[in-house]
């Protein structure tokens, strides 16, 4: 297959379909000889601050999954969510954006107002994902996977009640120190801005402005239409649909959506959470099977936090694993290569499910 260049429908992202790349030869080492083991293995389980037990190490919850009759900040948790102690942006949940102020010049204005920085504000919260030591979200149990979802869902619809003038939540999980992890032990991260990122803005603007001169929803002709090829389907569940995007822009990427589109995570009923957290399971160890437990980032984008549901928009739940470095043409162009077509890596995980049923239909076996 020669080089073929793709463009996603909804987000704009450009690709080059280019399977000759792989077979570039490779001769500089990717990492340091311990790198990669140092970031997998803590050196005592005693030092790990996510430990169910360890509940002081961190800083205070601002909710939680527990057992009946545990209380907050002491064991008795199966998912935690907390303040990060070394955010990205500050303030607090009763704060606004405009109560933090910049430490980099703001409040002694620069010459030029096109440059003039602005604070830094935002929520930077770590859903700790399991209350003992577990390097990977693919082997905790799929009810556990379930109650992480469940934690997902009920703090983003807690940001969309609060009056504090937030706009845009979103989910993220770094796995791997290739995807920008420091802690091993298994987590997601949560963060609210005052601002919708442009690009994630431009594409809302899209789908809203389709609607209007339409009537008809981008997201859900997608699904549509992906559900008639089938090409690239990698699994229907009752409510939810994996699939390779047309415009992959890495191998094996995956896009998760509900088959009925909605706006808003927060909107997920309990059943679907539990089905989402079944599903993510088994994509996850599909991923790492095939493609020898690859380093990863999850994201997932939902409407904004005061957007309604106008049927224009669709929240997804992105895999990206991390197999290749972002070089100089991603930099240079802004596209991105792709050396797996997204049509082989969706019938390479429709394989791999196969097997990975037939295996646990062995092992159920008396």
């Amino acid at each position: 297959m020669r080089s073929e260049l793709r463009v996603d429908p909804i987000t704009g992202a450009t690709v080059l379909i280019s399977p000759a790349r792989a077979r570039r030869p490779l001769v500089l080492r990717t990492e340091l000889p311990g790198e990669q083991e140092a970031v997998e293995k803590p050196d005592s389980l005693a030092s790990d601050p996510f430990l169910e037990g360890h509940e002081d190490e961190t800083e205070p919850e601002t909710l939680a999954v527990r057992k009946p009759g545990s209380i907050p900040n002491g064991p008795g948790w199966l998912v935690r969510c907390i303040s990060n102690r070394y955010p990205a942006v500050y303030g607090t949940e009763n704060s606004t954006p405009e109560e933090t102020e910049s430490a980099c010049g703001n409040e002694n204005p620069l010459h030029d107002a096109a440059i003039q920085p602005l604070p830094g504000v935002g929520l930077h919260e770590v859903v700790v994902e399991c209350p003992q030591y577990e390097t990977h979200l693919s082997r905790l149990p799929a009810l556990q996977i379930g109650h992480v979802v469940r934690l997902w869902r009920d703090r983003l619809a807690s940001f969309q009640k609060q009056e504090a003038g937030w706009s845009y939540g979103f989910v993220f999980k770094n796995q791997g120190r290739l995807a920008g992890a420091s802690l091993p032990h298994s987590h997601s991260q949560i963060m609210v801005l005052p601002f919708v990122p442009q690009p994630f803005a431009a594409e809302i603007a899209k789908c809203r402005d389709e609607l209007l001169a339409t009537g008809r929803s981008l997201w859900a002709d997608l699904i549509a239409r992906e559900q008639q090829a089938g090409l690239r389907i990698v699994v229907e569940t009752p409510h939810f649909l994996g699939m390779a995007p047309y415009a992959s822009r890495f191998p094996f990427e995956l896009r998760i959506l509900p088959k009925r589109a909605q706006a808003h995570f927060s909107s997920l009923a309990d059943e679907m959470c539990d089905e989402l957290g079944r599903h993510l399971k088994d994509l996850l160890q599909a991923l790492e099977a095939m493609a020898g437990d690859p380093d990863y980032n999850l994201v997932l984008q939902t409407a904004p936090l005061r957007d309604t549901d106008d049927g224009s928009f669709c929240w997804r739940l992105e895999l990206l694993p991390r197999m290749g470095g972002i070089a100089g043409f991603e930099w240079g162009t802004g596209a991105f290569i792709n050396t797996i077509p997204p049509e082989e890596a969706a019938m390479m995980y429709r394989s791999q499910l196969q097997r990975l049923v037939s295996q646990q239909a062995s092992a159920d076996r008396p």
